[in-house]
C-alpha cells in the first residue's frame, strides 16, 4: 500500500489485519527500502536487456539519421531561408536531431557494458562538465559546491553524461528564475553527489516510474532515457541512486559512489 503524507512525500507499507478478541489488530510494516532495492535490481536487468538491443540497432539507425541530416543541410543551402520549403526542411532537420539524441541515449546502454573503468577525480570531472552547463541553464542559478576530494572508479565521459542528464532534467523542471544545486561531499568511504532543484517536483505515481526506460512526462520532447541512463551508469560504477521528490517543491537526486585509493587520470 502506498501512503501519501500531508507534505506530499510517500512511503510503502505492508498492512496486515488480524482478528483478536473484541476487535482487530492492525500491523503496519514499512517496506519502502525493501521495495527500492527490488526495483533497483529489476531496473538493472532491464538496462542490460536494453543495452543488448541498443548495441544491435543504434549504430545503423545513427548512420541513417546522419545521412538525413547531411542531405537536408545540403538542400537548405540552396533554398531561400524565408521560403516555406526551407521551413519544412528545418522541421525535418530538427526531428532528425531529436532522433540522434535518442540514438546517443541508447548507445549509452551498450557502451556502458564495455567502458574500461579507471580512477577518476570526481570533483574535477564534474567541474569540467558543469562549466559548459552553466551558460546553458541560464538565467537559472546553478549553485555548485564540489567538496568531496574523492577519487572514484569510473570514466570521465560517464560522469559527464550523468551530470548532464541530471542538470538537464532539473532545467526542464524549473522556471527561468529557479535554482539548481550541485553538491559533492565525502561520507566515510563513499562520495556523495547531490543534484537538487526547486522545480515542479513529481507526483507519487511519476516518482515510482521515473527510472523506467522510455517513461517520460514531456511527450515527444523527451526520450524517457535520461534518468534510466543515469541509474544504469551509476550501477556500473558500483554506486547507488536515490530519488526524492515532492510535487510543487522540487526534486533531489542523491548518488552514492565508492571511493578508491588509486591516483586518478586527468579528466
Amino acid at each position: 500500500n502506498l501512503f501519501v503524507f500531508p507534505d506530499g512525500s510517500s512511503r510503502r507499507f505492508d498492512i496486515r489485519i488480524q482478528p483478536v478478541p473484541d476487535g482487530v489488530m492492525v500491523l503496519s510494516v514499512d517496506i519502502d527500502e525493501r521495495k527500492k532495492l527490488e526495483e533497483r535490481a529489476l531496473a538493472a536487468e532491464r538496462m542490460e536487456a536494453l543495452g543488448q538491443l541498443a548495441g544491435g540497432i543504434a549504430h545503423d539507425f545513427g548512420n541513417l539519421l546522419t545521412g538525413i541530416l547531411v542531405g537536408v543541410g545540403v538542400v537548405l543551402e540552396t533554398l531561400d531561408p524565408a521560403s516555406s520549403e526551407a521551413a519544412s526542411l528545418r522541421l525535418v532537420h530538427a526531428s532528425a536531431e531529436r532522433g540522434t539524441q535518442s540514438v546517443r541515449e541508447l548507445m549509452d546502454f551498450a557502451r556502458g557494458r564495455k567502458v574500461h573503468l579507471s580512477p577518476v577525480a570526481l570533483d574535477a570531472a564534474l567541474d569540467l562538465a558543469l562549466d559548459a552547463l552553466s551558460e546553458r541553464v541560464a538565467p537559472r542559478v546553478l549553485d555548485i559546491h564540489l567538496d568531496s576530494g574523492a577519487v572514484v572508479l569510473g570514466d570521465a565521459g560517464q560522469i559527464d553524461r550523468i551530470i548532464t542528464n541530471l542538470v538537464t532534467n532539473a532545467e526542464h523542471a524549473t522556471r527561468s528564475d529557479g535554482r539548481i544545486a550541485v553538491r559533492t561531499r565525502l561520507r566515510g568511504d563513499h562520495a556523495v553527489l547531490v543534484v537538487q532543484d526547486d522545480g515542479a517536483g513529481m507526483s507519487p505515481y511519476v516518482l515510482q516510474r521515473a527510472l523506467d526506460p522510455f517513461y517520460t512526462t514531456r511527450g515527444d520532447a523527451g526520450t524517457g532515457l535520461g534518468l534510466a541512463t543515469v541509474s544504469a551508469l551509476v550501477a556500473r560504477m558500483g554506486g547507488s541512486l536515490d530519488l526524492e521528490s515532492v510535487q510543487g517543491r522540487g526534486t533531489t537526486v542523491t548518488i552514492d559512489l565508492p571511493v578508491v585509493r588509486e591516483r586518478p587520470r586527468s579528466p
